[in-house]
């Protein structure tokens, strides 16, 4: 509500949201890692962060079902009936699902990007080299990914589990956008089209 009252940037009658989420390990000596989820309303003139839920223990959230199933039912719930304020009614839409290259696997249930299976935006398998120690794709392009394609999982070695993103009826491909880190920064550009 209270970034509501920032007003909308331009007139609109839909709030749409970012979520954000990735794992930070805070301390060298331990194996405890926080993993907040954090959301921004990208439309409203405060569309500062702000922090919806955080996980902290040992490693990545297991099971994940358990980690999302608070932001997930919130989630359906404002999808489902939206938000009233000041006499107004708004429709609720999550725009993107933000995360790393390791955080977004971990959220979509599939392989991580340095798999054989790894590419986000088509089927093509890499190969493993021994001497440069990762994978590597040929400059053929493969079949292209798509919500359909990933919804019907016709890459079935590119799929790990189901996500409980899925309830939400998230668009895995089109909703998910690649973050620059791993593709440019880190140099793991080898595995996109």
């Amino acid at each position: 509500m209270r970034k509501l009252r920032s007003g909308f940037k331009t007139p609109s009658t839909k709030i749409e949201i970012d979520i954000f989420m990735d794992g930070v390990k805070l301390f060298n000596s331990v194996m405890s890692e926080s993993w907040p989820i954090l959301y921004r309303c990208a439309n409203l003139v405060d569309s500062r962060p702000s922090v919806l839920g955080i996980f902290y223990g040992d490693g990545k959230p297991v099971p994940l079902d358990d980690y999302l199933a608070d932001s997930i039912a919130d989630l359906k719930d404002l999808k489902e009936n939206g938000v009233s304020f000041q006499n107004d009614h708004y429709e609720v839409d999550v725009r993107f699902y933000l995360g790393d290259a390791p955080a977004r696997a971990m959220l979509k249930g599939i392989v991580g990007h340095t798999s054989k299976d790894g590419c986000v935006r088509c089927d093509q398998e890499g190969e493993y080299d021994y001497e440069a120690h990762h994978v590597i794709y040929s400059t053929k392009i493969g079949n292209e990914r798509t919500d359909e394609s990933f919804e019907m999982r016709r890459d079935p070695e590119h799929h790990k589990i189901d996500s409980p993103l899925s309830y939400v009826q998230i668009r895995f491909i089109s909703q998910v956008p690649l973050e620059p880190m791993h593709i440019i920064d880190i140099g793991a550009s080898w595995n996109l089209c």
